[in-house]
């Protein structure tokens, strides 16, 4: 069975129509399902390239769209609401930044839904902090072009400063500079490096020998304490000894001296004490 001409026209049209309504739907340009959304306002101060029913994301993940765009002449300010789902919350401190998929993509609004601790934000509520703005590609082209015109005159005055004949000489002079003074560290190394090895064997002998008299240090010293020890003895010894025999004689000085003074016609009125 053979179509007819108008029938596979007529079949074509409802596919294309069918195409179009499922486009529209993905796309956003239709939207019957609002009720399963929130709406929320937020304010911006330049919203370049972000347009009516572009996506409204969170995390990266599409929860809905930007409904409604109007700008406030006297506050000079964007005034944006957007249709969000309603099984994502936003809090008290949730905020907007415009953001872009990659360097040709589009753009979309971020919203960040802040601290679930905070209160919720109730239908038709507006954010409190305003979105971040995009990043204007012309103002991003002006800044690299100072950013190389800077570059380029920095080149050119390190060029004046160390170009011509001059400069060329100056440079050389400093690379020869450089080098014979690597030549010169290079030989204070290898001369010190065949010093270590010809002397290798007498500073090994010396350390041995250093080994050798802190060993004998360490194994006399108990013998030394005992002679001292012996000594202090000895001493303490003759020292009790001598006190002994002197108190022995203070009676004896004492009678001697009475009797010189008895005899001699003094008076003594203080008493001395020998220890």
């Amino acid at each position: 069975m053979q179509l007819k001409a108008e029938t596979a026209v007529g079949l074509f049209v409802l596919a294309a129509l069918a195409v179009l309504v499922y486009m529209s739907f993905q796309i956003g340009s239709l939207r019957f399902a609002t009720h399963n959304y929130t709406q929320y306002c937020l304010y911006s101060h330049d919203i370049s390239g972000l347009n009516k029913k572009a996506d409204v994301r969170i995390a990266g993940v599409k929860v809905g769209w930007i409904e409604q765009v109007t700008f406030e002449e006297e506050q000079q300010r964007v005034k944006m609401c957007v249709m969000i789902l309603k099984q994502y919350h936003l809090y008290e401190d949730a905020y907007g930044a415009i953001r872009q998929n990659g360097i040709l993509g589009g753009k979309y609004l971020e919203i960040v839904p802040g601290d679930a601790h905070l209160e919720k934000l109730p239908a038709n509520g507006t954010l409190n902090q305003p979105a971040e703005d995009s990043i204007s590609i012309d103002i991003l082209m002006k800044k690299i072009n100072d950013i190389a015109g800077n570059v380029e005159d920095i080149t050119e005055s390190f060029k004046q400063s160390l170009g011509g004949p001059d400069g060329a000489q100056t440079i050389k002079q400093l690379l020869d500079g450089c080098v014979q003074m690597t030549e010169r560290v290079a030989s204070c190394a290898e001369s010190i490096d065949r010093l270590v090895v010809s002397n290798e064997e007498n500073i090994q002998e010396t350390i041995t020998d250093f080994k050798a008299v802190a060993q004998e240090i360490k194994n006399g010293i108990p013998e030394l304490q005992q002679k001292i020890g012996q000594i202090s003895n000895a001493i303490d010894r003759d020292f009790n000894r001598v006190a002994s025999q002197i108190e022995e004689l203070a009676p004896s000085l004492s009678k001697v001296l009475d009797s010189y003074v008895k005899h001699n016609g003094f008076v003594i009125k203080h008493k001395f004490r020998i220890f």
